[in-house]
């Protein structure tokens, strides 16, 4: 009886373990691919993330709100450019507001002590500045200093963003 017991744990084990995988491997994938297709609709954004430290691409973010809600996506965390583990972001809001979006969002961190800090979830984005990103229109970042969040809206009526209370978990590749 014993024997049978730890051998459903260890199947179960298994099973939880190969669904993580699944799952990463489809983030993974998603967001590379999201990552292409903004290239390709602002050629702007290539030299940007080249000369960034790291950054975390939130392929879908999405954003509802009556009264209370708030934002919630998944991405990846790309530090010298290569895949190095997964973000889940959550934003609560709350306040006379009824709205509803997605929207792609690159998160752009300039140094390794930002990424340390994204990691340990202490990352602050009170004042890091929004930069709209619109099909074929140049983008820059050049000259703001710290953490700026890249957003490309897909849908939905509200215009204005902001990442302030942004809370984001990291959890390592593998």
């Amino acid at each position: 009886m014993t024997k049978l017991v730890l051998v459903v744990v260890a199947l179960a084990a298994c099973a939880t373990t190969y669904a993580t995988a699944q799952r990463e491997l489809g983030l993974e994938e998603r967001t590379n691919m999201e990552l292409g297709m903004l290239r390709e609709r602002n050629p702007s954004l290539a030299p940007i993330l080249r000369d960034s430290f790291a950054f975390a691409v939130f392929p879908s973010v999405g954003e509802g709100q009556i009264g209370t809600g708030g934002a919630y996506g998944h991405g990846v965390l790309y530090v010298n450019g290569l895949p190095a583990g997964f973000v889940a972001m959550h934003q609560p809001a709350s306040g006379l507001d009824l709205q509803g979006r997605t929207y792609t969002e690159v998160l752009l961190l300039r140094d390794q002590d930002h990424v340390e800090e994204l990691k340990a979830g202490q990352l602050d984005l009170v004042d890091a500045p929004v930069v709209f990103m619109r099909e074929g229109r140049d983008i820059s970042t050049a000259g703001i200093p710290g953490t700026v969040a890249l957003i490309e809206q897909r849908g939905g009526a509200r215009l204005g963003v902001s990442v302030a209370g942004q809370q984001i978990v990291y959890e390592p590749r593998g």
